[in-house]
């Protein structure tokens, strides 16, 4: 399943769910901006640290 029908498929089955993905690969930003806008927290990149996930998650609070 990819990355944007996981995405809606989540959002359908809990609307207020904070969703942060991650991925080793690249994403269209296309998608990418429509599920920013459709409540997407932020998408993280392989590698990560935690401090990038940090800030996503501070952010947003």
């Amino acid at each position: 399943m990819s990355i944007k029908k996981v995405f809606f498929k989540i959002k359908k089955d809990d609307p207020d769910a904070k969703i942060v993905f991650t991925s080793a690969y690249a994403i269209n930003n296309k998608e990418f901006e429509k599920a920013k806008t459709s409540g997407l927290y932020g998408l993280l990149t392989k590698p990560f640290d935690l401090i990038e996930l940090n800030k996503i998650i501070t952010s947003k609070n």
